[in-house]
């Protein structure tokens, strides 16, 4: 889990490090634990970074996911955003905020964050101080507020009581911003309506080193287990 108790000890007998929270900060344990193998590989909901390190590193795609805006379902926040004006809304700062939006961030090294301000055409340096950070998808700070907005990963809130999936429109972006790659995602069982989301990759990030061997392979090769067997298919 990305949060709880820390530190933690990842295999019996290793040292207790600080719990990694976000996606860098896992790759991050993952590289700094060099060739021990307390720890055998990183979840990663972003492709490799500019850490020069990180080119050591296999990251495995083995699913793609749908991010989107979420807020809660009295939101006085419109259900439909342009990827402009999300980007409108997080760039701004003091004294400027939106009235009425109280955007939230995922904490530093998510890889949620990295990828929402890119889609949206922003980087930390002109992410705005309006926004608040909070943790990576968590409901509680938005479904009890009619102002808060936050990215939100479309799989985590299907069914969320109080939350709304908000719809994305590309068409009208930043200028120079090039087009998103914008998915329609379709909630399981026709719960409730589609909406259009911005697409990634989810991938598991191994030693290049440790790629082809069967304790690595068996899982996440090809013909591993996420990619051929049936339950895994499932989820």
């Amino acid at each position: 889990d990305a949060t709880g108790a820390s530190p933690i000890t990842p295999k019996t007998g290793a040292p207790s490090i600080t719990r990694p929270n976000g996606s860098s900060n896992g790759i991050s344990a993952l590289i700094a634990d060099g060739a021990a193998h307390n720890i055998d590989f990183a979840r990663s909901s972003r492709w490799v970074g500019s850490n020069p390190a990180e080119a050591n590193y296999s990251f495995l795609q083995f699913a793609r996911a749908g991010l989107t805006f979420a807020t809660a379902t009295t939101s006085n926040v419109p259900a439909t955003r342009t990827t402009l004006q999300l980007n409108d809304i997080y760039k701004r700062s003091t004294p400027n905020c939106v009235p009425l939006v109280k955007p939230y961030i995922p904490q530093a090294g998510s890889g949620t964050r990295s990828f929402f301000l890119a889609s949206i055409g922003l980087t930390e340096t002109t992410l705005g101080n309006c926004a608040a950070v909070s943790q990576e998808h968590d409901a509680t700070v938005i479904k009890n507020d009619p102002n808060a907005i936050a990215p939100f990963s479309v799989a985590r809130g299907w069914g969320v009581d109080g939350l709304r999936l908000g719809d994305i429109d590309d068409s009208s972006r930043p200028a120079g911003l090039p087009a998103n790659l914008v998915a329609t995602d379709t909630p399981p069982n026709g719960a409730v309506s589609p909406v259009r989301v911005y697409d990634r990759g989810v991938y598991n990030v191994v030693r290049n080193s440790d790629v082809n061997l069967p304790k690595y392979a068996d899982v996440f090769g090809p013909d591993g287990f996420i990619c051929t067997d049936e339950a895994a298919q499932a989820v």
